[in-house]
Formats: C-alpha cells, structure tokens, sequence
C-alpha cells in the first residue's frame, strides 16, 4: 500500500494541474491507501496511539470527499470532517504526554510558555486577514482555526516524550498542515479559487502533511 499511496499522490497532482478527471480519480485514494499502509507497518496492532490516527485519517477522506464538490454544504461537510480529524491528531498527540502534574511541568511549553507567541501571532493575523471575505462562516472558520494552532502546539509539546525522528515528522506534519489550510482558505476565500497554482499548493502540503504524521506514528509506535 506504501507503493498505491505514492501512485495515487504523483496521479493527484498531475490531474490537479493537468487533467482534472484523474485529480477526481486519485485524491479519494489518497487516504485509503495511507491508512492501509499505516495499518500494516504496525503490525497491524491497534495500540493506544493508532485508535486515534486511524480515525483521523478516516474524517480526512471523508473531508477530501466532500472537498472535491462545490457548494456551501459540501464546504461545511468538509470543515467538519476536517475539524473532527485534528481534534483526532490532538488526542493522538496528547496520548504521547505525561499526565502526572509533576511530570507535565517538564514539557516543552511549560518550561518555555513563549514558544505559543508564534503560533497565537499567526492565528490572529491570518484570521484578521481572512476576516472580511469570511461573512457567514466567520466563527465556524475561527473555531477550525483555533483547533488546527492547538493541533500544532500539541505537536511541538510532544518534544522529550517520544523518539527525536517521531518528534521531528509528526511537527513537520502538523506545520505542513497549517500551510496547506493557509493556501486553501487564501485562495477559496480572498482569490475565489484563482490563486495561481493554489490547488497544487494546498494538495502538495496537505499529502506531505498527512504522511509526515503517518510517519512519525510508525516510528513512535514501533519504539513503543
């Protein structure tokens, strides 16, 4: 499935830029074939990390679903399915921390609080820029976006707790997301999805996203 996974990645984007009707054909594969190739790199165990990245992947292909249609509803069924997928890597990511108060007070962010002031920086001003081309969907975006920081700071707080490689993917994962949801939101809402190379942009990120995290789930799993 490692193989179907990067088949379906290199025909996404051929078809996004090139050849629509292939896009449509390989992008619902896309998750399909990374969520069979992660489930058989674990050894096919369902451990305590994996009940939570199996489920995400699985609100992702169904947000990607939704994404491929136009219309308000589709778009709200996509940031839903999105929502609840990063809600999901936040618990996958918090599985992967210490609960004992004393132990807590050693992580990254509680001995060093300061690293929140980029990630709260780029959620004010991104959303301030997006803000008025959002009318309606101005809290259900801010709330997405507020999830999606926390997705990322839970990330960056998994430093010391897990393998430096598993660290080191699954932050390159969740920056990586942060981009591509960057482009998305650019380009559907300020460019009216004319942002010159936008779709490539965003599915360039989003795929390298979501491997980065399957990637870095193996390495903490098989450490495990």
């Amino acid at each position: 499935m490692h193989y179907v996974f990067f088949v379906a990645t290199i025909g996404d984007l051929v078809g996004t830029v090139w050849y629509a009707p292939l896009h449509l054909l390989c992008k619902p594969l896309l998750m399909l074939s990374l969520m069979l190739f992660f489930w058989q790199a674990i050894g096919q165990r369902l451990s305590p990390l994996a009940r939570w990245v199996l489920p995400a992947l699985f609100f992702s292909w169904a947000g990607d679903i939704f994404l491929m249609f136009d219309g308000k509803g589709f778009f709200i069924g996509g940031l839903g399915s999105f929502l609840v997928a990063h809600l999901l890597y936040l618990g996958a990511y918090r599985e992967n921390l210490p609960t004992h108060l004393q132990t807590v007070s050693k992580s990254l962010l509680a001995r060093m609080p300061y690293l929140l002031v980029p990630f709260l920086a780029y959620l004010c001003g991104f959303y301030a820029f997006l803000y008025p081309y959002l009318g309606e969907l101005a809290i259900p975006v801010a709330v997405y976006a507020f999830v999606l920081m926390c997705m990322g700071v839970f990330a960056l707080n998994r430093y010391g707790f897990t393998t430096q490689a598993s660290f080191q993917w699954i932050l390159a994962g969740a920056f990586l997301f942060m981009v591509s949801d960057s482009i998305l939101a650019t380009n559907l809402f300020v460019w009216n999805k004319e942002l010159p190379l936008g779709n490539l942009g965003v599915m360039l990120t989003y795929i390298s996203a979501q491997y980065a995290i399957v990637r870095g789930a193996i390495l903490h799993i098989k450490a495990s």
